[in-house]
């Protein structure tokens, strides 16, 4: 998700479901990166830049990985000072945009929001990362009280994909990566 998915439009074209915890993204530009959490972990596959690499990682603030969701929701004035910048039109919802200054120095913490004024539901955030690259990720077709098809929240490697896992645990005197081994050692081409 670099700073082409808002040149591209950055739309999410699947439902964003958080039951419990769990988020897919889907995009459509660039087509077919998809971000999947299951609340702990979270796969992105961006086939736009590199088909045959998938990332998994923890996510949480105890991990080091990124869960804007938590981000934002968890406490953000212990974590932000926060402006209204304007009121503006994301997706034909009137939204306040939000200015977020980080108290303390932080990488990839979101710096612009965009909040519905009607539902107050999150629809748009905006990074800054720590080597200026920009991202925007738009939330459309919000729905609540869905239930999530079977399997929802599980992510399978595309056939021969390099598995790179960012997660891992001592087992007896080895580190070994969190990812389920003999899950995936039959579709990824490496782990």
């Amino acid at each position: 998700t670099k700073a082409k998915v808002e040149h591209a439009g950055g739309v999410i074209t699947k439902d964003i479901f958080t039951f419990p915890g769990g988020r897919r993204f889907h995009f459509t530009d660039p087509d077919g990166n998809v971000i999947v959490s299951d609340g702990t972990t979270q796969w992105i596959y961006r086939p736009s830049d590199n088909p045959n690499q998938v990332f998994r990682a923890p996510i949480g603030p105890e991990t080091g990985g990124q869960d804007f969701y938590r981000e934002l929701l968890q406490n953000p004035g212990a974590k932000y000072e926060v402006t209204c910048a304007s009121v503006e039109e994301v997706d034909g919802h009137p939204t306040y945009r939000l200015c977020l200054r980080p108290k303390t120095p932080a990488r990839d913490r979101p710096d612009t929001v965009w909040i519905d004024s009607a539902s107050h539901v999150v629809r748009r955030i905006h990074f800054t990362e720590e080597n200026e690259s920009e991202r925007t990720i738009t939330l459309s077709d919000v729905e609540f009280d869905v239930t999530p098809p079977d399997g929802w929240f599980t992510f399978t490697p595309p056939p021969g994909a390099v598995v790179i896992d960012f997660g891992f645990n001592r087992l007896g005197d080895k580190w070994v990566g969190d990812v389920d081994f003999d899950e995936v050692k039959e579709v990824a081409g490496m782990i």
